[in-house]
């Protein structure tokens, strides 16, 4: 049976995406103050581009209300040498405080054949759950991704399951990843390619993230994780549409008992 590691491929954000693992190691939750490594030199001109950057991915939080998008996840196993992919659709919406997502896949591709289409299939985030929700199967799980009465935002990277330096302080980006600006191989004047690499490497679960970022939504619309063993995993969204009326129904209760589910709910667990 394929374990689908959905908190990868919840992809993020009118741009990004993916649920993704990406999150602070319980490790280095607090990191030393002793021994960070100094950011490459870079020129000022490269740095205060850098600046401008992050700045335009805080402010442009505050702007995105909603955003749905086809999305594509490709995985390649080092392992066995599989390529998959993972197609489906995303619908993104923050109202006030609360922020939920839904990430429907319906298509599960294997080295270029169709191995697989999913029905009625489900990856919700919804204030601090995570919901994977399978109707052909009938089981509901959800998982919880912070504490009672704490409510994360997954467009932070450490707060929720999506690393992108959304909403985030450019400082405070800065102090946990060396970031720089990529020259881009292909002609795409509309891109912009940022690269992460945590400053220390035990912090996150990934070893590095790249971000294509659209110059004209202002907001990553791919990105390649590099994850702990090597291993690439692609997310790419399409189609994006951005603050225009939306109406999809996030299917967040939980199966009553009876029903015919079947119903895991796991509990935050405390860290020592």
């Amino acid at each position: 049976m394929r374990i689908v590691d959905w908190r990868w491929i919840a992809p993020a954000l009118a741009g990004f995406v993916l649920l993704c693992g990406g999150v602070r190691s319980a490790a280095m939750k607090n990191p030393p103050a002793t021994g960070v490594a100094r950011r490459p030199a870079r020129t000022a001109a490269t740095s205060a581009r850098v600046m401008r950057i992050l700045r335009l991915l805080q402010k442009r939080a505050q702007t995105l209300h909603n955003f749905t998008a086809d999305v594509r996840v490709k995985t390649h196993h080092l392992r066995t040498g599989e390529t998959d992919i993972d197609i489906g659709r995303i619908w993104y919406q923050r109202r006030g405080s609360r922020t939920r997502f839904d990430i429907r896949l319906d298509t599960l591709v294997v080295d270029g054949a169709i191995a697989k289409r999913h029905a009625d299939h489900d990856f919700i985030f919804a204030g601090r759950w995570l919901i994977d929700r399978n109707g052909a199967a009938k089981i509901f799980r959800k998982t919880p991704v912070a504490p009672p009465g704490r409510r994360v935002n997954p467009l932070e990277l450490g707060e929720g399951p999506i690393p992108i330096p959304i909403g985030r302080n450019p400082a405070a980006v800065l102090r946990e990843f060396t970031v720089r600006l990529v020259k881009n191989r292909r002609r795409a004047p509309g891109l912009i390619h940022l690269r992460l690499t945590p400053r220390h490497k035990n912090m996150f679960t990934f070893k590095r993230l790249d971000f294509q970022i659209d110059r004209r939504i202002r907001l990553p619309v791919k990105i390649v994780r590099i994850n702990s063993d090597g291993s690439p995993t692609t997310a790419t969204l399409r189609h994006v549409r951005i603050n225009q009326k939306m109406s999809h129904h996030f299917r967040i209760q939980t199966p009553p008992a009876g029903s015919g589910w079947t119903v895991e709910i796991h509990h935050w667990k405390q860290e020592k």
